[in-house]
C-alpha cells in the first residue's frame, strides 16, 4: 500500500503514537502537524476537540472524487481502505488510553496565529475566532 499522511491539526502528543504505530504495521507514514481547515473535522478541532486526518499520498495534487457526487465505490482502492482501517483502529486504541486534553480555542487560535494562517482563513471565512 502507499505511505500514509497524517494530519494532526497542531496535536503534536500524537506525533510519537503515528511512529509506533507505522512501526508496529512496517508500513510508512508520515505525520503533519499543520491544520486541514476544510475538512468536517474543523469545526471540532477549532473549539479544541483533538481531531486526525489519515489519507494515503498520492501524486495527484487535486481535490479528486472525495465528497462529491462522483466519488462512488468502484474507485475505492481496496489496498488503501484496508490499510487506512488497520492504522486507524490501531492509532484509535493507543489514543483512547492516553491523557489528552482538549485545547482551548484560544490554544489554537494563537497556533494558527504563530503559523501564519489566519489572513488566509480570515480571507476565505473559515476563521472562527473574533
Amino acid at each position: 500500500g502507499r505511505k500514509q499522511k497524517i494530519q494532526t491539526n497542531g496535536f503534536d502528543e500524537f506525533h510519537p503514537l503515528i511512529d509506533a504505530v507505522a512501526a508496529e504495521f512496517q508500513h510508512p507514514a508520515d505525520w503533519v502537524p499543520t491544520y486541514m481547515v476544510h475538512s468536517d473535522h474543523w469545526p471540532f478541532v477549532a473549539k479544541g476537540v483533538p481531531g486526525i486526518i489519515i489519507k494515503a499520498e498520492s501524486d495527484y495534487d487535486g481535490r479528486g472524487f472525495s465528497h462529491t457526487t462522483a466519488d462512488t465505490l468502484e474507485k475505492v482502492d481496496i489496498r488503501d481502505l484496508r490499510t487506512h482501517a488497520i492504522l486507524a483502529a490501531s492509532l484509535i486504541e493507543k489514543i483512547s488510553r492516553m491523557d489528552v486534553d482538549p485545547k482551548t480555542q484560544n490554544d489554537i487560535e494563537d497556533d494558527l496565529l504563530d503559523r501564519g494562517r489566519a489572513e488566509d482563513l480570515q480571507l476565505s471565512g473559515d476563521w472562527p475566532y473574533s
